[in-house]
């Protein structure tokens, strides 16, 4: 089990201003897995991203990755956490302008004092179609190249798992179906556990399974893989 989440709930405010985000959840995310949560604005799913990934904490609840329980780990240990085990995609790429494909995704193994730099960069950006590419700059790529750098950033560190926030959606379908299609490939060939938040049920179908949430409660789970 790569990840496990039981009874998490998020309150944010207080009194009348009081709005729940989550209302016990629970989850459980089996290595190599592609799994896919749906729901509308407001319905919880950006938070429990954000919770599972360290970025924010829970009310109450655990959270457990690879046995772990990060809900009771510090701020230096969550630091830690993400940087060895947790890679993140965003809908806005959130690369750097001033570096290159190369060095955006170089960063993270810099950051860490990581071995063989060069080899692991080579060879996320051959495995996302990018290897003509490393030298560019954001403002010089498409925004399918641009996902295609921060999903070769994300894998770099080799992480257990991924967490992919809407990361389609800035982008055209056709760029869509590629992106998903290496989220797929990816999930198969290196084993890796992907775990995407999307409001596009379109989307979400081409995951192994999905997970609707509501008013911060998970509704029901489905077998997704569309033909890619």
């Amino acid at each position: 089990m790569v990840l496990e989440v039981r009874d998490l709930h998020k309150v944010y405010g207080r009194g009348a201003n009081e709005v729940a985000a989550l209302r016990g959840v629970d989850l459980e995310i089996e290595e190599g897995e592609f799994v896919a949560i749906v729901g509308s604005s407001g319905s919880g799913k950006s938070t429990l991203l954000n919770i599972i990934g360290g970025l924010d904490s829970a009310t109450s609840g655990e959270v457990y990755l690879n046995g772990i329980e990060i809900t009771g780990c510090s701020d230096e240990e969550l630091v830690m956490l993400r940087r060895k085990q947790i890679g993140f995609v965003f809908q806005f790429f959130n690369l750097l302008p001033q570096l290159t494909a190369y060095e955006n995704v170089a960063l993270p193994l810099e950051i860490d004092q990581q071995k063989d730099i060069h080899e692991r960069v080579v060879e996320v950006l051959k495995l996302v179609g990018l290897e003509d590419r490393m030298e560019h700059y954001p403002d010089q790529l498409s925004g399918g190249q641009k996902q295609r750098v921060a999903i070769a950033r994300a894998l770099v560190t080799k992480p257990n798992i991924v967490l992919a926030d809407e990361p389609t959606g800035n982008l055209d379908s056709r760029t869509s179906k590629e992106i998903l299609k290496l989220f797929y490939e990816t999930s198969r060939k290196h084993n890796q556990t992907i775990l995407m938040i999307t409001h596009d049920l379109s989307v979400a179908k081409f995951a192994d399974r999905i997970i609707t949430l509501k008013d911060g409660k998970i509704l029901e789970g489905v077998d997704g893989n569309e033909t890619l």
